[in-house]
């Protein structure tokens, strides 16, 4: 090993950022914002699923439903900054019913 630090991977959530955040392994963090985010993660229960723009690389389902679908940004950074943003919308932000905002961020134990 040459000593580098391992590349910190940022993540933008659908629904809680916080409760996603908690299951993260080291090389991945919450993205601050839209532009930053190298990957996506949503649920199609919500509408947020085409919030942003990516290759699709994972579709979690169950029985047939898809739970959660993630897609990798890193290539709209090169090919395509200007469909970093998430896609304007009228609609406030769609948040989980079960969101609870928590300022001092996510806890690891």
């Amino acid at each position: 090993a040459d000593g580098a630090s391992p590349r910190i991977y940022k993540v933008a959530v659908c629904s809680s950022g916080m409760s996603a955040a908690v299951f993260f392994p080291p090389i991945l963090s919450l993205a601050s914002n839209d532009e930053e985010a190298d990957f996506y993660i949503s649920t199609p229960r919500l509408g947020c699923d085409g919030q942003m723009q990516g290759k699709e690389i994972v579709r979690v389902t169950r029985a047939g439903a898809t739970l959660a679908v993630v897609k990798d940004r890193r290539a709209l950074r090169v090919v395509a900054p200007e469909r970093m943003p998430s896609a304007p919308s009228d609609e406030p932000p769609r948040r989980h019913p079960g969101v609870i905002d928590d300022p001092t961020g996510p806890q690891r134990g």
